[in-house]
């Protein structure tokens, strides 16, 4: 039986976080990189992205997943997933490509229908944007 899935639709754009209309919002997190936690995003959670830092419950270690709802109603996006794929470096785009696959399996696990990677942080961002997106992709068969 053939099943008729949904084209999936890759835009990239230069938006505020807050104003970001999706469904999840993923960071991805790289040790050394981008490792903090933006203070505007940990507010909109009401700090429960630090206290999940703090306690050790995430890291970014490689395909680590921590997902948290967005509290603040001013923000467009209702929850926000910080998605580790290791240290900075070599074999970096490998990492992040291997954790938007796993990010891509869960979503489709707990019937996520979109969601918005953010690349600030990581250079060169148009390689980081098309690891994310191919991982992404690559997780949806």
């Amino acid at each position: 039986m053939i099943q008729n899935w949904p084209e999936p639709e890759v835009v990239a754009t230069a938006t505020a976080l807050r104003d970001v209309d999706t469904e999840l919002l993923v960071v991805p997190v790289l040790e050394g990189v981008n490792d903090a936690v933006p203070d505007e995003l940990d507010k909109a959670t009401g700090g429960e992205l630090g206290r999940a830092r703090s306690r050790g419950e995430f890291g970014p270690r490689p395909n680590e997943l921590f997902l948290t709802p967005i509290v603040d109603g001013a923000w467009k996006a209702r929850r926000v997933a910080l998605l580790g794929a290791g240290s900075g470096g070599e074999g970096v785009l490998r990492r992040l490509r291997s954790a938007a696959a796993t990010l891509s399996i869960e979503a489709r696990r707990r019937r996520i229908g979109d969601m918005a990677l953010v690349v600030s942080g990581m250079s060169p961002a148009d390689l980081v944007g098309q690891a994310l997106t191919e991982g992404v992709l690559m997780g949806g068969f």
